[in-house]
């Protein structure tokens, strides 16, 4: 048996050839394709390839964001034995640069002319580069469907499928390999973690250069899933409401801004709709609870769930399309209250993990099985244990090959078979793993204390009025925070207090939102060891984005660089 990317498209192809693959949006409009029609799709691509030297072994890039010709591409170029390099089009030239040359991609494929302004001037650069190609523009190609398939039949198990680069948030992006067995195997051992139905749809919108949504869509292949392409992640709420998702791959980031957003809407409809908003997010609580301990609410509380259906939780399931039933959410820690949130007003969120080495998820919660505030069990044929110093290793069939002409990293982040997360963890007496923090971004402050900030800024992200947190204190006598507000918090306040327009860092200078940020920082300092907690911070004006580089594309603070951006900040803050 074939365990390769292409075996599992034509397997789909074969099976549904007149059901829809995808719909997209192009004019405003939305528009629809069969997987036969998507078969010529890539065979055009691959046409294309091969007629240019293309084969088994040979780096193809992708620049672009998430659309319906990255997939086609993708698939061309697996089912070629070539290997698909993601570059996120959120990278500058230099960064792309570095990928380009690193890979040793001979063909990059670019969304349009903004991408295309990258790669000019770089051939002479990336020596191995020889073709750029717009993604807006037809190739001048015929789909062969008999080369696509013959060759797809040539592809093995072993051969590379994919170079994902990882989010350098410590030095320079490492480009894992992963082969075509990794994504077959994984795709195949989680298919009893949810139940997918015939037809059901789910939106595509993470980024498809991260192992993430690659696996996702392969997945999908298995199971007559539909998806729906989001034109962009600002148009977000336009696919949600013309996919309506039952099933939805996801970040944490993405289910904190709805639970925010429903916030900021209760309340801008007045103190009552504010008190009968909180009143059923109560009850949601006490619903998901039970519902992880296998109980049953009691009679009283079951009708108020009905009421609070009609008035609250169909609200905020409406953002989402209205009939999603289960939600995937993996890529960083989620709040198991944000998780509550969403399960108590009935969604279903199974939180995995896993890294770009592990091909996505080691982990996973399951609909029959989960445990919120844990990321699951292992998958089938997955070993996950702790190691002396709390760092969680893996072994099983979707870890990676090792990184791209780096054989001193590769050995480093191996013990023997067992691959080395960089996660801190624990595993319970059922099996379950919870990811504590990351080993590479503890604090050791001056006094010698371990402290891990991902949890100390997720406490600080819990108030409506903080948008993004930052902990600062290695080497440091004691903790101090950045922090960025949510916007749409501020305006309700601005409002309510009839305040005029003023830009916002007059209205940050206000007593009232300093007083507003000091009850955040003391909430989150509640319970914390005196060494734990944030003894001064600042707020900014400007957030932390992927553009100004604080960020990488999958939403990792780079820690660094906000160090050195705002070390005169940080500097006034420790005097």
């Amino acid at each position: 048996m074939s365990r390769t990317i292409p075996s599992l498209l034509f397997d789909r192809i074969d099976r549904t050839p007149n059901a829809p693959a995808y719909h997209w949006m192009q004019d405003g409009a939305w528009l629809s394709r069969t997987w036969g029609q998507s078969e010529h799709e890539i065979a055009v691509i691959a046409r294309w390839l091969v007629d240019r030297g293309i084969g088994r072994g040979t780096p193809v890039a992708i620049l672009s964001e998430t659309r319906p010709e990255w997939t086609a591409a993708d698939l061309a170029i697996t089912a070629l034995g070539a290997i698909t390099v993601g570059i996120y089009p959120s990278l500058t030239a230099e960064e792309v640069r570095y990928q380009l040359r690193h890979s040793g991609a001979r063909v990059v494929f670019v969304e349009n002319a903004t991408q295309e302004s990258k790669v000019a001037g770089l051939r002479s650069d990336c020596h191995d580069l020889r073709i750029v190609a717009r993604m807006d523009r037809p190739l001048d190609a015929v789909p062969d469907v008999a080369l696509l398939r013959a060759r797809g039949a040539e592809v093995r198990d072993d051969d590379l499928a994919t170079i994902i680069y990882t989010s350098g948030t410590t030095g320079d992006p490492k480009g894992a390999l992963l082969t075509h067995a990794n994504f077959w195997e994984v795709a195949h051992r989680t298919r009893h973690l949810a139940k997918v139905l015939p037809g059901d749809r789910g939106v595509i919108f993470l980024p498809l250069a991260h192992s993430l949504q690659r696996f996702v869509q392969y997945r999908a292949l298995l199971e007559d899933v539909v998806g729906v392409y989001a034109p962009s992640i600002e148009k977000l709420p336009e696919a949600l409401a013309f996919g309506r998702p039952t099933v939805l791959a996801s970040v944490p980031r993405m289910l904190e801004k709805i639970k925010e957003r429903a916030e900021a809407a209760a309340s801008q409809r007045g103190v009552r709709a504010r008190r009968i908003f909180d009143a059923a997010i109560k009850l949601g609580r006490r619903r998901a609870i039970a519902l992880e301990r296998g109980e049953r609410l009691g009679l009283a509380d079951r009708l108020l769930v009905r009421i609070a259906d009609r008035l609250v939780y169909k609200k905020i399931r409406d953002r989402l399309g209205g009939e999603l039933r289960v939600v995937v959410c993996g890529g960083a820690r989620l709040d198991p209250e944000v998780a509550r949130f969403f399960v108590g007003a009935g969604i279903t969120v199974l939180e995995g993990w896993g890294l770009t080495e592990t091909c996505a998820p080691a982990t996973a919660n399951g609909e029959g099985a989960w445990r919120l505030g844990t990321v699951g069990r292992p998958l089938p044929g997955v070993d996950v244990r702790v190691a002396d110093d709390g760092e969680l290793l893996v072994r099983g069939p979707g870890n990676f090959r090792g990184y791209l002409n780096d054989e001193a990293a590769t050995r480093a982040c191996f013990d023997g078979d067992w691959f080395r997360t960089g996660d801190v963890g624990t595993i319970d007496a059922d099996g379950y793993v919870t990811i504590t923090d990351r080993k590479k971004e503890i604090l050791i402050t001056a006094g010698g204390k371990n402290i891990p900030p991902v949890n100390l800024e997720k406490r600080l992200e819990r108030a409506s009025i903080v948008s993004q947190a930052v902990v600062i204190g290695d080497g440091r006598p004691y903790l101090v925070a950045l922090l960025v507000p949510e916007i749409q918090a501020i305006e309700a306040i601005a409002r309510r207090s009839g305040w005029p327009d003023e830009p916002l860092t007059e209205r940050l200078s206000r007593p009232e939102l300093r007083a507003a940020f000091n009850r955040a920082v003391d909430d989150a300092n509640q319970e914390l060891a005196k060494f734990e907690q944030i003894k001064c911070y600042e707020v900014l004006a400007n957030p932390f984005t992927v553009e100004g580089g604080e960020i990488t594309p999958t939403l990792k603070l780079k820690r660094r660089v906000i160090n050195d951006r705002y070390a005169e900040v940080i500097a006034r803050l420790y005097r």
